[in-house]
């Protein structure tokens, strides 16, 4: 009877070598039918050329079976183990697959072939992990403890496009303003580095700034997200707009050190002189005794031959803080004048520049110091 069998099994072997699979599969299942109950590891060689051919007929789940009826005869088949894995793979079941690792790790021959192994065990349980909470979201799809570890096991297995869709949700449940404002900060925040998604980063900070504009950094992320991909003209927009929510919402430091960083945006990255002393006329309005907008601007309208407004911006800064005031920067209209035409420069000064230099010259007075005040 054995001889028989072992007959048999060669001629299967074969015509499966062969790829004459219908005759093949017939031998092998009369191999597995006089072979009956005997749990040996010629069974399970049986099963797993078995197994062979439903695989390559894509039959992966007959395949799968026939392989767990080997390994449960001879549980240290390597073959069987293997093929085993490769099903799980093609079925995408994760728990299966980090379980025949496990098994497979006796086997390894190697350090780095069981660090392979053991890290790969943890991959596949991860994935099932994120399976599993799928399926129980589809029961409770805004319990958020699930929606948590969701996004965690999403961060953990670098699927960050998952994750800011699962911290999205999460912010979006979010029932106070406030709240809700650093939920999406936090999404925009793993948007912008890791996804490297800029628009969809710059939406969900725009986003969280439409529930409170004072959340922390959020504005800073989006210029910084904007100055960095070289989005120059987006950046001016996202200037103007977030002076426009703070204006709604009185907060006027914050306005004015956004008014700040306009005008220089707009002079230096822009070439918008217009533009940039527009932001300075406006930041002037709101802080009245700001010098160094007022020097700002007055460089800025001299750079562009516009003399008698830098002049004039530059007298009511001195009106405006006397006691700190000096004249350090010259006379505008009367250093044009006295540059003659051959470009020789005469050392006479204007009356208004004489007197100025002299007011400034003497010590303070008692009446002085008390206007100082």
């Amino acid at each position: 009877m054995n001889d028989e069998i072992e007959i048999q099994l060669a001629f299967a072997s074969a015509l499966l070598d062969e790829g004459r699979l219908e005759e093949a599969e017939s031998a092998y299942r009369s191999c597995d039918d006089k072979l009956g109950a005997e749990r040996s590891p010629r069974h399970a060689e049986v099963l797993v050329c078995l197994a062979t051919i439903a695989k390559k007929r894509r039959q992966h789940r007959e395949a799968a079976a026939l392989l767990d009826q080997a390994l449960a005869f001879f549980p240290a088949h390597r073959g069987a183990l293997s093929q085993r894995l490769a099903v799980a793979e093609e079925l995408e079941d994760s728990a299966t697959a980090a379980a025949i690792r496990l098994r497979m790790f006796t086997f390894a021959e190697s350090d780095e072939a069981r660090l392979h192994l053991l890290s790969s065990v943890v991959d596949d349980a991860l994935a099932s992990a994120v399976g599993a909470l799928r399926s129980a979201l589809q029961l409770r799809p805004r319990d958020r403890a699930l929606l948590e570890r969701m996004a965690s096991l999403h961060e953990a297995t670098g699927a960050w496009t998952d994750a800011v869709n699962v911290r999205v949700t999460l912010a979006e449940g979010e029932p106070l303003p406030e709240t809700r404002a650093r939920a999406f900060s936090t999404a925009a925040d793993l948007c912008a580095i890791k996804t490297e998604n800029v628009d969809r980063a710059v939406a969900l900070y725009e986003a969280a700034i439409a529930d409170d504009p004072a959340v922390p950094g959020a504005f800073e992320a989006i210029e910084k997200v904007l100055l960095d991909s070289g989005d120059v003209v987006g950046a001016e927009k996202a200037y103007v707009r977030q002076i426009e929510r703070l204006a709604e919402h009185g907060n006027v430091p914050a306005r004015i050190a956004l008014l700040h960083k306009l005008a220089s945006h707009r002079d230096d990255r822009l070439a918008d002189w217009q533009g940039a002393a527009a932001a300075l006329d406006q930041l002037i309005a709101l802080a009245p005794n700001d010098l160094d907008a007022r020097v700002q601007l007055a460089g800025l309208l001299e750079a562009h031959e516009q003399d008698a407004l830098a002049v004039r911006c530059l007298e009511v800064a001195a009106e405006k803080a006397p006691s700190t005031w000096r004249p350090t920067t010259r006379c505008i209209a009367c250093s044009r004048a006295r540059t003659s035409a051959t470009g020789a420069t005469s050392s006479r000064a204007c009356s208004r520049c004489s007197a100025r230099r002299a007011r400034w010259s003497r010590p303070p007075t008692a009446s002085t110091r008390r206007s100082s005040r």
